[in-house]
């Protein structure tokens, strides 16, 4: 009985080249340009991902305070504003005014 050895397939391609794995230069493999189009879409999606994260972080801190401000501070800036436009009299103003900073 003849036995029959198996060995594995060397890393050689056509013309003796080595290659192996995805940056192989093999017949049909993507090459440098592919290792390099690949890794520039996964840092694109990291990217993308860390924008929106910060994005959405900032959009919650802008509704929870009223654009990332105190709310005493955003309570007197719209005090102000309703002053300025005449819905409120000066002493209702003096009054709410002096109960936002705590000095009534």
């Amino acid at each position: 009985m003849t036995r029959v050895r198996i060995s594995p397939a060397p890393p050689f391609g056509p013309g003796g080249q080595f290659h192996v794995g995805f940056v192989g230069g093999g017949p049909g493999g993507p090459g440098w340009i592919g290792l390099f189009l690949a890794l520039v879409l996964i840092v694109a999606i990291v990217l993308l991902g860390v924008a929106l994260f910060r994005r959405e972080r900032q959009l919650r801190q802008g509704v929870s305070t009223g654009q990332g401000g105190s709310p005493a501070v955003d309570a007197i800036g719209i005090l102000n504003e309703r002053f300025a436009r005449g819905d409120i009299d000066p002493e209702d103003y003096k009054v709410r005014r002096d109960l936002l900073q705590g000095t009534a």
